[in-house]
C-alpha cells in the first residue's frame, strides 16, 4: 500500500462544501477498472476529476481540467513518459498536476500558475480510493473491507458498479434498513411472512452495526443454492456496520436453527457509496461467501446467479424506489419523511456524521 501525497496548486471549493466529510478516503474506482494507459473521469463530491496510472503502475488522480481553458485533461492523452497532455493546446502536465511543457513558449519553463491540484491516492482492498480534504492523509483509515484479500474468486460476486440518481444520504438510509429486505427484496434475500424480527443497533468505534434475527424461517432463495440440500427452516442473521462517511459491510446467513454461526453458510456484502454530486451516487459492490459448503462447478454456477441476483436486487428493485424518493423529496412543498422504530439505525448514523461534519468543519475554521 503506497500512499501518494498529492502537491497541489490551489485548494477548489464544490457547492455545499460542508454537506461532505472531506478527510477521509472515498473510492473511485475498482482497481481492475482502471487500467494502465487510460485516462479516466469521474466526478467525486462535485469535483471533475482525471484518474490513470502513473508508469510505476500506480493509481493517480488529477483535476479534469486544463488551466488553460479548462478543456478536460480526462479527453486528452497519456504521453509514454508518464505526462498527461491536454487535447486542446497540448499543454503537458506530470503526476502531481505540474504544468511541465507549454508547447507556445518553447525553451521557456511553464509558471506555476499553470499548474493544477493533484489528490492523494491509496490502493487496498482491491479499490482506488482518494482523499480530497487539506488534512494530512492517513492510510490507517482506508475502510477496512480486508474480507476480500486473499479470497478465491470463485468465491467472489462480480465487482459491480451501479450510478444511482440520489443523494448518498439516502442509499445509505435503505442499506441500514434491514426491515425492508422482507418485502422489496420478498423471495431472493427475504421473507415477507417474516417481516417481524429483533433489530439490533450498536455503537462501534465512529460506527454503527445494524443486525436483525430471525428464527425458524424459510431460506431465502439465495441461500438455498449456498446449501446443498438445506433444512426446509434455518435461523437468518444479518449484520450490516456502516462507517463514515458513506462505507457498508452486510454479513447475512443462514444456520441450522439453534445452530452457531459455523452451522451454516452466507456471504460478506460490500456496499461502497461514493456522492458524485449533491444528489447522484456512486455504488460499489461485491460480495464474498464465507463458510462455503459447494465446491467444483457448483461453485462457478453460485457465481454467475450471485452476480445476478446482486445486481437484479439494487438495480431493478432498489434503485427505482431510492431514485423515486429522491423525486418526491424534490417536489415543491414535500414534507419531511417520517421515521419509524424500524429506523434505527439510518437516525443514529445521521447524529454520528453529522457531528463528525461539525467537528470537521470547527477544525478547518476555528475562529
Amino acid at each position: 500500500m503506497n500512499v501518494m501525497q498529492a502537491a497541489s496548486a490551489e485548494t477548489p471549493t464544490a457547492p455545499h462544501d460542508a454537506r461532505y466529510l472531506k478527510n477521509c478516503w472515498y473510492a473511485a474506482w475498482w482497481s481492475c477498472d482502471l487500467p494502465a494507459g487510460e485516462i479516466k473521469a469521474r466526478t467525486i463530491l462535485n469535483q471533475p476529476l482525471a484518474f490513470f496510472r502513473g508508469n510505476d503502475g500506480g493509481a493517480r488522480a488529477i483535476a479534469d481540467r486544463c488551466s488553460h481553458r479548462l478543456a478536460p485533461l480526462s479527453m486528452g492523452r497519456l504521453l509514454s513518459n508518464g505526462h498527461l497532455r491536454c487535447c486542446y493546446h497540448g499543454l503537458e502536465f506530470d503526476n502531481d498536476g505540474r504544468c511541465v511543457v507549454n508547447p507556445h513558449t518553447p525553451g521557456v519553463a511553464p509558471t506555476a500558475r499553470l499548474d493544477i491540484p493533484s489528490y492523494p491516492v491509496v490502493e487496498k482492498h482491491g479499490i482506488v480510493w482518494v482523499w480530497l480534504g487539506e488534512g494530512k492523509p492517513d492510510a490507517t483509515r482506508v475502510p477496512d473491507y480486508a474480507c476480500f484479500d486473499g479470497a478465491q474468486e470463485r468465491h467472489m460476486s462480480k465487482r459491480d458498479y451501479l450510478r444511482l440518481e440520489a443523494e448518498t444520504a439516502l442509499v445509505v438510509d435503505n442499506l441500514l434498513d434491514l426491515s425492508h429486505i422482507a418485502f422489496l427484496h420478498d423471495g431472493i434475500l427475504g421473507d415477507s411472512a417474516k417481516a417481524e424480527a429483533d433489530i439490533k443497533v450498536e455503537h462501534k468505534d465512529d460506527g454503527i452495526i445494524v443486525s436483525r434475527f430471525n428464527a425458524d424461517a424459510s431460506i431465502p432463495g439465495i441461500f438455498a443454492e449456498f446449501w446443498p440440500d438445506p433444512p426446509q427452516l434455518v435461523d437468518k442473521e444479518t449484520a450490516i456496520r456502516w462507517t463514515a462517511p458513506s462505507n457498508l459491510l452486510n454479513d447475512t446467513g443462514v444456520r441450522v436453527r439453534g445452530g452457531d454461526r459455523m452451522t451454516g453458510t452466507g456471504f460478506y456484502g460490500a456496499h461502497i457509496l461514493t456522492p458524485e454530486t449533491d444528489q447522484t451516487t456512486h455504488y460499489f459492490f461485491a460480495a464474498v461467501r464465507w463458510n462455503v459448503r459447494t465446491q467444483g462447478e457448483t461453485d462457478l454456477r453460485i457465481q454467475k446467479n450471485l452476480n445476478e441476483l446482486r445486481r437484479f436486487a439494487f438495480e431493478q428493485q432498489d434503485a427505482p424506489v431510492i431514485e423515486a424518493q429522491q423525486r418526491r423529496m424534490n417536489a415543491p412543498g414535500a414534507p419531511k419523511p417520517l421515521f419509524l422504530s424500524i429506523d434505527a439505525g439510518p437516525a443514529q448514523y445521521r447524529r454520528i456524521l453529522e457531528r463528525m461534519l461539525r467537528a470537521e468543519q470547527e477544525a478547518s475554521d476555528p475562529g
